[in-house]
């Protein structure tokens, strides 16, 4: 773990890291308020929204998302410090799938700089149970009703832009995709698979699935599997064959977000390289025989896409 030293940092690029969010509640359409208590340095008394600062500790540096060379990278770290912030001010959870509002650069009264990112996120659920000593009153409340609170400036327009995030046409929070499967075996007729990092989609997340992506505009699907395998497995692989059948499903994100998605699957085989995880939406990867295959949690169409493979 690479130590953190402050002692060759440039003073004048040194701040606090602050994340907060418009927290939405679908089933009365409205969004959460706390109101800091008067011990708090900043804005003592006011109405604000959840969030904190980022700390040391939420870098992971002992266990990485990847290794960027011999520098531990970790990904989410935003996401999961507004969504942990929310759960112990709040006490209640969010969707991770969150859309930026923007940002704000503040001096504090004590002279901290202080850089602030503005979310918006889904409420999941729980009952409101604010924090002990930091905030004393919460509110649901849509626009018009912000403007009834002292408010730091700003929280009504966002309160604005995020319910309308939210509550756009359901034909606008819906999304067709068509992807593309590699379905690669080796010489002895195991089948490669990658265990699915997708949180967001709690129906697919730890789900075993196989290599691919969207087909990008432009792009055949041929090309699309040799990029994606490329990307996501560090592999150089052959198409074999197209199978004879496609796959379609509607999934549904935490967040409410909806995505139909056409999926075609080619057998393949690797020509170059060894199978590795190398993005953060997998979990693990293996190496299966067809019965093994058969007995995992497979994400929908992949058992179809198997049968259609000699053992």
């Amino acid at each position: 773990m690479i130590p953190i030293d402050l002692k060759d940092a440039k003073k004048e690029k040194l701040f606090y890291v602050v994340a907060n969010a418009v927290v939405y509640r679908k089933s009365d359409g409205r969004c959460l308020l706390l109101k800091r208590s008067m011990r708090e340095k900043v804005h003592p008394g006011r109405w604000a929204l959840p969030g904190g600062k980022l700390e040391w500790q939420d870098l992971s540096r002992d266990n990485p998302t990847w290794m960027q060379g011999d520098i531990p990278e970790s990904t989410d770290v935003i996401e999961r410090l507004v969504a942990r912030e929310i759960k112990e001010e709040a006490g209640i959870t969010v969707a991770l799938s969150f859309f930026y509002l923007g940002s704000y650069a503040f001096v504090r009264p004590d002279g901290i700089p202080v850089i602030l990112l503005k979310y918006g996120a889904m409420y999941t659920g729980g009952d409101v149970v604010l924090e002990e000593g930091a905030f004393t009153e919460h509110a649901w409340v849509n626009e018009k009703e912000a403007q009834s609170h002292d408010c730091l400036k700003g929280i009504p327009e966002e309160i604005r832009r995020t319910i309308e995030f939210y509550e756009t046409s359901s034909e606008a929070r819906r999304r067709r995709i068509t992807i593309a499967l590699a379905l690669i075996r080796d010489t002895n007729g195991r089948i490669f698979l990658q265990q699915r990092n997708e949180p967001a989609y709690p129906d697919a997340h730890a789900h075993w699935d196989f290599p691919g992506g969207e087909i990008d505009f432009g792009e055949t699907p041929e090309e699309t599997i040799k990029k994606e395998c490329a990307e996501e497995i560090g592999c150089d692989v052959e198409i074999v064959r197209m199978l004879p059948w496609a796959r379609s499903h509607v999934w549904t994100r935490d967040d409410g977000l909806s995505m139909q998605v056409l999926a075609l699957c080619y057998e393949c085989r690797i020509m170059k390289g060894t199978p590795q995880s190398k993005t953060a939406e997998t979990l693990a990867i293996r190496w299966a025989t067809v019965d093994e295959a058969r007995a995992l949690n497979t994400m929908p169409g992949i058992q179809e896409f198997i049968s259609y493979v000699k053992k």
